[in-house]
């Protein structure tokens, strides 16, 4: 067997156990930098082994080591994404690789032994999970993309023929009316690129996707993704396509610096007190979005959970003239308060991500950073939306920011439920929680009753 053990985001090492008496010996050393390594994977036959790494490069690169040699191989070196997924075929003849291509699935399949690319099936924007060989030319996945919660695909990579064998039932939702994301790249004003998915209202005719000539700019929702270190990928949108097809709100979707899949240069670029930089990158979104005249700069709300609750409140100190309302969810308040209070199990890889709050000089920098710090900056209304038992988030750091709104007489909701923690999980919940939403959202956004 092929153990991998996680340390953090940014370094990982793989074990070789004997199953027959149990030992366990090093596949990967430990090295003087952190390296990450993933997607371990034995040829059928135990002639190699086959793995994603960044050791000496940004991305997760393929990389195939001959078990009799010692040799190493490299492929896809023109693709500059992490490889996210493996799989070997049954004959060990064919690898089926999966790359993360600005938060798009890429699948590719490659003969084992060359990397030559044998085939590159065609897809739209979305994500692979649970890649699978059925046969040696039989390859199964599921695909959650803008029009599915999620499908099966069948690839015979013989004929190479696509077939959807289940689809998820979407009866009674007006399909045609559902978005398809574009995908826009922005520079901040220190150089760094970011890119954000985009939802526009429109329609789809034939199979193109025309977004609505708005007889007045659009109101637009910029959604963080949480983390901080994960990615916001063209997945379906659920019930919050609600937001596009019957309120016509734009989303803006972004995966601003300390996003993972962009290269291990850029998921570290937030860490301690490279944090401060992320402003950059909100200033940013605000100037594309008055750059539009298609959107309406004055209708502005940010909105985000767990780490995007925290980009949500900095946005409402920083930019606060220029957003119209916002929307917390598990979200940080205080960076101080919630490395001090967050679960032991968690706390020091917290510590790696946002600094250790113990040193006086990182403490400092924490408490200026922080949304509550600069309550004062906030004047305009939010939401608040927490779970009583978060294990992550402790439900104090929503309390703390409430208090401070409703003492300066700021129109705050405050959604706590008892029964949940980092998230709401049960469907009533979820209910509710969405509905909160939508009426804030209508009150404080589009300014409807």
């Amino acid at each position: 067997m092929i153990l991998m053990e996680y340390i953090s985001i940014n370094e990982s090492r793989l074990h070789i156990v004997d199953t027959v008496d149990g030992n366990l010996s090093p596949f990967t050393p430990k090295l003087s930098v952190p390296v990450s390594h993933q997607n371990a994977r034995f040829d059928p036959r135990m002639r190699a082994v086959y793995f994603s790494s960044d050791d000496g490069f940004e991305f997760q690169r393929l990389t195939r080591l001959d078990l009799s040699t010692g040799e190493y191989k490299y492929f896809l070196p023109q693709v500059r994404w992490d490889v996210e997924a493996i799989e070997v075929a049954p004959d060990g003849r064919q690898l089926a690789v999966v790359t993360n291509e600005g938060g798009a699935s890429k699948l590719r399949v490659l003969d084992s032994m060359t990397g030559e690319l044998l085939w590159n099936p065609q897809m739209p924007s979305g994500v692979i999970h649970q890649l699978a060989w059925a046969s040696d030319r039989d390859l199964m996945y599921g695909f959650d993309w803008a029009l599915s919660p999620g499908k099966v695909v069948h690839l015979n990579v013989s004929t190479q023929e696509q077939l959807t064998w289940l689809d998820s039932d979407l009866t009674g939702i007006k399909m045609d009316q559902l978005s398809l994301p574009r995908r826009l790249e922005w520079r901040s004003a220190d150089g760094s690129r970011f890119d954000a998915w985009v939802y526009l209202p429109g329609r789809i005719t034939g199979n193109q996707f025309l977004p609505t000539q708005p007889t007045r700019p659009s109101p637009v929702v910029v959604w963080f993704h949480g983390g901080p270190e994960s990615q916001f990928r063209p997945r379906f949108m659920g019930r919050y396509n609600f937001l596009t097809t019957e309120e016509q709100i734009v989303l803006i979707c972004p995966n601003v610096r300390g996003s993972r899949g962009y290269g291990k240069k850029f998921l570290k670029a937030d860490n301690g007190e490279g944090r401060a930089k992320v402003l950059l990158d909100i200033e940013r979104i605000y100037n594309a979005v008055a750059a539009n005249p298609l959107w309406d700069q004055n209708r502005i709300a940010v909105m985000g959970g767990s780490y995007g609750g925290f980009m949500a409140l900095h946005s409402m100190v920083n930019l606060n003239n220029f957003v119209r309302c916002g929307i917390d969810v598990v979200g940080i308040s205080n960076f101080v308060t919630f490395l001090e209070n967050t679960s032991d199990y968690r706390r020091d890889l917290r510590r790696v991500e946002y600094g250790n709050e113990r040193l006086p000089e990182m403490r400092k920098f924490l408490q200026e950073l922080s949304p509550l710090t600069h309550v004062e900056k906030i004047t305009r209304p939010l939401l608040i939306v927490q779970g009583a038992n978060d294990p992550r988030v402790p439900a104090s750091e929503s309390a703390q920011i409430e208090a401070a709104l409703r003492k300066k007489d700021i129109e705050t909701w405050y959604l706590l439920a008892k029964d949940e923690g980092h998230g709401f999980r049960k469907q009533t919940n979820r209910t509710f929680q969405f509905l909160t939403t939508v009426q804030f959202l209508r009150r404080h956004l589009l300014g409807a009753d």
